[in-house]
C-alpha cells in the first residue's frame, strides 16, 4: 500500500508507479512509490459592486470572476468609481494586492461623493414644508426645496431654476430666493 506525502494548500500528490516496476515480491524487498506532485489551483470571484467597478490581473492578465489561479499568484487590484462616487472600502479578500493562498472572494464598496447645499436669499422668510436641510448632502439625493414666504415680497422662484425630481449634482451648489 502506497501512502503519498500530505497534501498542502500548495500541492496535490497522486500515486504514479512503483519504483522496481510491476515485479513479482519474493523476498523481503523495499519499493519506493512514486508520486506526481501538482500544484494546486484556486478559484478567484469577483464581486460586482454597486457604482464602481473592480479590475483584476495576474501581470497584464485580465482576470475575470470564477478564474482559476495557480496558488502562489499575486493578482493586482484596482477599481474605478462611477461618477459622483468615490472608493470606501475593501470587502472580503479585497486588497490592491491579493496573494491566491486558497480561494479568494474579491469586493469593494463605493459611497456617493458629499457636497454642501445652501438655500440663500433667504434672510428674513419664513421656510416651510418637507425641504431639505442646507449643508451636506450626498450626490444623487433627490432635492426639495423649501416653500418661502417673505413679507411684503412676491417669490419669484429660485436660481438657478429648480424643477421638482431634482438630485444632488457632484459639485456644491446654492440655490438664491427671487423676489
Amino acid at each position: 500500500t502506497a501512502t503519498p506525502a500530505t497534501a498542502t494548500a500548495q500541492y496535490t500528490y497522486a500515486f504514479d508507479s512503483w519504483n522496481n516496476g510491476t515485479a513479482t515480491v519474493t523476498e523481503a524487498t523495499t519499493v519506493t512509490a512514486n508520486f506526481s506532485r501538482t500544484l494546486n489551483q484556486y478559484t478567484v470571484t469577483i464581486n460586482d459592486p454597486e457604482h464602481g467597478t473592480l479590475t483584476v490581473k495576474n501581470n497584464e492578465t485580465l482576470i475575470t470572476s470564477g478564474t482559476k489561479v495557480d496558488y502562489g499568484t499575486t493578482l493586482t487590484v484596482t477599481y474605478q468609481a462611477d461618477e459622483g462616487y468615490h472608493f470606501g472600502a475593501w470587502t472580503n479578500d479585497g486588497e490592491a494586492s491579493v496573494t491566491v493562498n486558497g480561494d479568494k472572494t474579491i469586493g469593494a464598496t463605493f459611497a456617493p461623493n458629499v457636497h454642501t447645499l445652501t438655500w440663500a436669499g433667504i434672510d428674513g422668510a419664513t421656510l416651510s414644508g418637507g425641504y431639505t436641510a442646507a449643508g451636506d448632502v450626498a450626490y444623487g439625493t433627490t432635492l426639495v426645496a423649501p416653500e418661502v414666504e417673505k413679507a411684503g415680497f412676491n417669490f419669484l422662484g429660485w436660481s438657478p431654476a429648480f424643477v421638482e425630481s431634482t438630485t444632488m449634482p457632484d459639485n456644491d451648489v446654492t440655490y438664491t430666493a427671487q423676489w
